[in-house]
């Protein structure tokens, strides 16, 4: 490793940043969860739940499984769910993860670009991907001829955008088939909020045919899905049983997704509070909805009873990060630290639990040692917290005291 690759790596750790180069140093005392993972990728399809505490290091660990599938040849994309993500809405997820695919043989060059031809680079990968483009809505087998028999590259640029989640309207995509063609087409209405699960599953489908093992979804931060209204968290929980059955619909028979929540997801909203296992499933049956209503259940119930909590990493294991740590901070600014100082950069701090934390202190530790000469001394002690008491003659006065202005409208 380089002094700048060494640099690179202190600098995401001191920022907060998670980075694949970084991500490694984390995987430790997580073997059961890579594994697991290791063997969902061998299904070729699936789904898999990993549960941790803020700050235990889940999205460093999701970068490190991202590093792994792209290593066996699948794309990846890292997706953290938000206000404008929301899960329960197929169309905004799939703008969101198809932006962020990254290809192990084109890791800058994001989503869908290129592969049209490259899938079509033959009659019967032609012949097969316009046969599955049949089979969803009519937009896409329609966009799809177009893009193979325009030569224009503005128009072919439009048409990749919609794929790449920039919905073009029926009316626009209308009127660049007629100039491709020659011909009118009758497209149905995009409801996007559906039609956008056809767009995952064309994409899954490209993804195979250009030769790749996969595609590989991980979410991060998917206890958001608990900010969403009842019936929306129904409809994502559906959502997700298409993303993660193993009996995959067609389209996505390679597509593995992966969820990242906090505890407080289960016992605050799934089994506890709102109680989600019981009313999000009820509430899609109100609505006639008995499909989805079933699926609903079935992802909170494989949420509940088949997650991966992580691992809490016990001494040894931390100390295999920290000391890991150390000499690349060693390494990226060129010092070396005193054998007789031994891990002053190890927190023996009661409210250090969160790996974080730890990290934190272990490189401005190191910062302090490079820049001072000597390992910095640190005092702790309990805080006592301030009792408060209620002044009870703030709120003394009566409402005589009260002064009423007329004011002249």
């Amino acid at each position: 490793m380089t002094t700048y690759e060494a640099r690179f790596i202190i600098e995401c750790l001191r920022a907060g940043i998670a980075s694949s180069v970084v991500s490694e140093l984390f995987s430790h005392g997580q073997a059961r969860v890579t594994n697991a993972f290791l063997e969902h990728l061998d299904r070729g399809a699936g789904g898999m739940a990993i549960e941790g505490g803020y700050g235990q290091g889940k999205t460093h660990l999701l970068k490190h499984l991202a590093q792994l599938a792209r290593r066996r040849g699948y794309v990846v994309s890292l997706v953290t769910l938000s206000k404008e993500t929301p899960f329960h809405h197929w169309w905004h997820l799939y703008g969101q993860a198809i932006a962020a695919a990254e290809r192990p043989d084109a890791p800058h060059e994001r989503g869908l670009r290129g592969l049209i031809r490259r899938a079509g680079g033959g009659e019967e990968a032609t012949q097969r991907l316009r046969e599955f483009a049949e089979q969803l809505h009519p937009r896409l087998s329609i966009l799809l001829r177009a893009y193979c028999e325009t030569r224009d590259t503005e128009v072919q640029h439009r048409l990749l955008g919609d794929l790449m989640g920039q919905a073009l309207t029926n009316a626009a995509l209308g009127k660049i088939f007629k100039e491709v063609t020659g011909t009118r087409a009758s497209m149905p209405a995009a409801r996007l909020a559906e039609t956008g699960r056809d767009y995952f599953a064309f994409a899954g489908k490209l993804f195979q045919l250009s030769g790749y093992a996969g595609w590989v979804i991980l979410f991060d931060e998917f206890e958001l899905v608990c900010k969403l209204s009842t019936l929306q968290r129904a409809k994502a929980y559906a959502n997700l049983t298409a993303l993660r059955q193993a009996d995959a619909a067609p389209g996505f028979e390679r597509i593995t997704a992966v969820t990242a929540f906090i505890p407080a997801m289960v016992t605050d909203f799934l089994l506890g509070g709102p109680t989600d296992l019981n009313r999000l499933p009820e509430a899609l049956r109100n609505r006639g909805q008995d499909a989805e209503a079933r699926a609903a259940e079935r992802s909170i119930r494989w949420l509940i009873e088949r997650k991966h909590p992580l691992a809490l990493l016990g001494e040894t294991e931390t100390f295999e990060v920290l000391d890991r740590i150390a000499a690349l901070h060693e390494q990226a600014y060129g010092w070396k630290r005193k054998s007789e100082w031994g891990r002053f950069y190890a927190p023996t701090l009661s409210a250090a639990e969160r790996m974080r934390t730890k990290v934190r202190y272990c490189v401005e530790a190191l910062d302090l040692a490079h820049r001072y000469g000597e390992p910095p001394r640190v005092r702790s002690q309990e805080i006592e917290l301030p009792k408060l008491h209620e002044d009870e003659s703030y709120y003394a006065g009566t409402l005589d005291d009260v002064v009423v202005e007329d004011v002249e409208r």
